[in-house]
């Protein structure tokens, strides 16, 4: 899914921009269900995941072959989704803050972001603005707002995704007028790593309950990859010791 360059200058730089993430039918329906939820609630900017999940267009995101293969790429084969918004910048929102998706940083990635634009977003319409190699910096930003030495931005076509280390600093841009800009920005951490669905208010939507596929189930935690050893290094066996039935299925 990625190439060795791709992937060093993920390592070096903290991001990389990868095309076409999301092909057009998925691509087209999300937006347009998107769009239909900001038609609804004109004066709210973010969406959470119990939120876009209810509406089975946004899961179609995890059929798509490249996401999930870069995460794996970056990550490896345990790996789950720690968050999932749908975010939409104005002209006329609050000047965006520098941040980072994790509070913590260290010499190997420990989780990625993905902003998968829905449509083209250039110069003067809302890119992602990053400062490459601050994901391994101890450190956070060292403002909040304005301009920072050795920031960039991102401009991306409609589809492609900015990933970068979850320790990155970045922020929103509103570089431009007549801004409206809509993207999805899934958070894929380590299996080990917290789910970042502690504050949702509702629970995991039905859609998200029925799902039978074994990758999509390790997405939400409900399960481990099979075979994947347990925190205390065993596997399959050291699990089974409850009911069968109940606590485990049986073994095949």
């Amino acid at each position: 899914m990625l190439t060795p360059t791709q992937i060093r200058q993920f390592d070096e730089s903290g991001y990389i921009l990868v095309p076409d993430i999301l092909l057009d039918d998925p691509l087209s329906q999300i937006r347009s269900v998107a769009q239909d939820m900001g038609a609804r609630e004109p004066h709210r900017n973010s969406w959470n995941e119990r939120s876009c999940f209810r509406r089975p267009h946004f899961l179609r995101m995890f059929d798509a072959p490249l996401p999930i293969g870069v995460a794996e790429a970056l990550i490896g084969q345990d790996m789950q989704l720690l968050q999932f918004d749908l975010l939409r910048t104005r002209s006329d929102d609050a000047e965006p803050e520098w941040h980072r998706d994790t509070d913590f940083s260290c010499s190997k990635t420990l989780a990625i972001s993905m902003a998968i634009y829905l449509q083209d977003t250039p110069v003067g319409a809302g890119p992602l603005m990053v400062v490459p190699g601050s994901h391994r910096r101890d450190e956070g930003p060292p403002t909040l707002y304005g301009n920072l030495p050795d920031q960039v931005p991102v401009p991306v076509k409609r589809g492609a995704a900015i990933i970068h280390d979850s320790a990155l600093w970045h922020r929103a841009s509103l570089d431009g007028p007549g801004i409206d800009c809509w993207a999805l920005f899934p958070i894929f951490g380590r299996f080990w790593m917290k789910r970042r669905d502690v504050d949702c208010l509702q629970p995991a939507p039905a859609t998200v309950l029925a799902l039978t596929a074994p990758l999509q189930r390790q997405l939400f935690g409900f399960n481990l990859r099979d075979h994947a050893p347990t925190f205390l290094g065993g596997g399959e066996q050291y699990n089974r010791r409850g009911d069968a039935g109940v606590d485990f299925l049986p073994l095949q």
